[in-house]
């Protein structure tokens, strides 16, 4: 509802005025969807006097800025893609000029396979109250990410702090790094792939498609992906991808002898280099005492042979998937790079 630019305007002392500039913006920007811009958008247009608007790369609303009892106010809609965009290109600049000659900068580095203790443990030195960078671990899903916020008198100083920090906690955590700052591992595995000229294919059934939701939304997933299916009931894996009636009656969808001829079907199907397979027990239903919810096969079969995992995940049905899903794109990342798999027992 745009209260906004309204309050902006009040503790300004001042009233809102449209710029033309900006509705020829927003008119251009609905004319590109073939769209006519209505009379409510208008008020998009409208900023404080006083104050100066930020031009929205990816939306259709600009930004506002002013300078307000001596702080720098921003403004800025479309939380948070057309933010993310606007803080980049118009925000940051003004932002670290505005800094006092204080620099800060961050960056993260992404790792799987390890524990969250684990990696304390190895970084425990930089993780001391008062370092600079200041450094600290999350966990989301699997994936641990250490992140470094250094602080200095100017860009050169705060680069040289991240930079030699980052090199030594990169030293110890060996082949478990996978990426940095925005990176996934959907997005590694893609670079890795790419870079060995190289496709891959999936077969999901408790993952529903997700491992491919993450490729694809990556740019340039078309150069990698082969094909992805979802063989969710015993059948599809029969007919799909020729697992044997009576591997699935001996022992079972979620096991390892399926999900190795999951895999192995895939790829023999497709032609890929690599092909990936995945079946389990997402929950909150369908667990046994043998096989509870959060139990998960995963497979990546390769030119060197086929690997399996058994895993047991503690959550949700939604957590559950998405835990499968980034163990499935480790184990293949890890396979494609040749590194070993610590965590994959030895068969």
């Amino acid at each position: 509802d745009d209260r906004t630019r309204f309050a902006i305007a009040r503790a300004l002392g001042s009233d809102l005025k449209e710029r033309e500039e900006f509705v020829r913006q927003i008119e251009e920007r609905f004319r590109a969807f073939g769209k006519v811009m209505g009379p409510a958008n208008r008020v998009q247009a409208r900023i404080p006097i006083g104050a100066e608007g930020i031009r929205n790369p990816g939306g259709t609303a600009p930004g506002i800025t002013c300078t307000l009892h001596g702080a720098k106010l921003f403004a800025v809609p479309g939380v948070p893609r057309e933010m993310k965009e606007m803080f980049a290109a118009n925000i940051k600049p003004d932002a670290v000029e505005h800094a006092g000659g204080s620099i800060m900068k961050m960056r993260r580095i992404h790792l799987f396979g390890i524990g969250e203790s684990t990696v304390g443990s190895l970084i425990e030195e930089f993780m001391k109250e008062g370092a600079n960078p200041e450094v600290g671990t999350t966990v989301n899903h699997g994936t641990i990410t250490v992140r470094l916020l250094a602080s200095g008198k100017d860009q050169a100083e705060t680069d040289r702090l991240i930079n030699e920090t980052e090199s030594e906690i990169v030293k110890r955590l060996g082949h478990h790094v996978f990426g940095y700052d925005n990176d996934s591992l959907a997005n590694s595995v893609i670079s890795l792939l790419k870079e060995k000229k190289q496709k891959v294919s999936l077969a999901e059934s408790c993952t529903g498609g997700m491992i491919a939701e993450m490729i694809v939304g990556i740019s340039g997933a078309s150069d990698v992906l082969s094909e992805g299916i979802v063989c969710y009931s015993n059948e599809a894996k029969i007919k799909r991808l020729g697992v044997g009636r009576n591997i699935i009656e001996e022992h079972g969808a979620v096991s390892e002898e399926v999900v190795r001829a999951m895999a192995e079907g895939e790829r023999n199907a497709s032609g890929s280099d690599f092909s990936v397979a995945v079946t389990g027990v997402a929950g909150p239903t369908g667990g046994s005492e043998e096989k509870p919810v959060g139990t998960a096969w995963i497979a990546v079969s390769g030119p060197y042979g086929t690997v399996a995992h058994k895993n047991k995940f503690l959550s949700d049905r939604q957590g559950n998937r998405m835990r499968a899903a980034n163990m499935a794109l480790a184990m293949l990342r890890a396979a494609v790079a040749g590194h070993p798999m610590p965590w994959v027992e030895k068969r």
